[in-house]
């Protein structure tokens, strides 16, 4: 088995995007909720100013579908990587490319679920993407592969697919003009602002459920209505939903 170091640098993915983005020219304070924003805001334990330090809300767990589809994936690559060590040779590219395909795929299958919560918080990328990792290597059972260079390959192959991803996601975002006010696009730049803040916070600030929410987003409300009003309200003040509401979110509320 491969023996795996007593100290993980998690943080290593982190230095890794950072370099994605500088060598890809793209302005980091003008994206979505970038991991970028998520390194630098959330893990390296910066509040926004103003505001006090705020753990993100743990990930919950995987649909049974979506958990079904990444144990196929991770059933197949161990099953491959076992042909990989031969007794008179171990195939080390075959191996790295087989655990690349993995980890790109099982990370992308779970972000875009959780992207779907309410909840959703930039820094669980970042965890996602370590645990993905940690995940693929422990399937591997061949002495022959380094764990270290070999989780640096795998932190580079994320690093450089996620900033890739956030980049095409930025060149999609079509800019009407500057006077748009979209709802997607006010709810973006409030992201660019206020990086730590989560879909039912801005509900709870603006007095609607997160149904509206899914609806107001999609421009299915008509313009001055009670749910356009409220939200527009709350994402036009660039303050926090708890300076909006000083009642405390209810557990559970949606």
């Amino acid at each position: 088995m491969v023996r795996v170091p007593k100290k993980k640098q998690s943080v290593l993915l982190t230095d890794k995007v950072s370099a994605a983005y500088a060598a890809s020219g793209v302005d980091i304070a003008s994206g979505s909720p970038l991991l970028i924003m998520a390194a630098a805001k959330v893990a390296s334990g910066a509040a926004p100013p103003g505001t006090k330090k705020k753990s993100p809300p743990p990930i919950p767990p995987l649909s049974l579908e979506v958990l079904d589809a990444v144990e196929k994936m991770e059933r197949y690559a161990k099953s491959a990587l076992a042909q990989c060590d031969t007794s008179w040779n171990f195939n080390r590219e075959k191996a790295m490319r087989i655990l690349r395909t993995c980890v790109v795929t099982t990370f992308d299958q779970q972000v875009k679920y959780h992207k779907t919560s309410p909840l959703f918080h930039p820094h669980w990328i970042v965890d996602i993407a370590n645990s993905t990792i940690a995940s693929a290597l422990a399937l591997n059972s061949s002495t022959s592969l380094d764990y270290t260079v070999a989780r640096n390959e795998l932190v580079d192959t994320l690093a450089e697919h996620q900033a890739q991803k956030e980049v095409q996601e930025q060149s999609d975002l079509v800019v009407v003009s500057e006077k748009d006010d979209s709802p997607a696009k006010l709810f973006l730049a409030y992201k660019i602002e206020h990086p730590e803040v989560v879909r039912l916070d801005i509900c709870w600030a603006a007095k609607q459920h997160y149904r509206d929410w899914k609806r107001w987003i999609k421009g299915e409300f008509k313009a001055g209505s009670t749910p356009d009003l409220a939200f527009r309200k709350v994402l036009k003040s660039g303050k926090l939903p708890s300076e909006l509401r000083k009642e405390p979110r209810k557990t559970g509320w949606q």
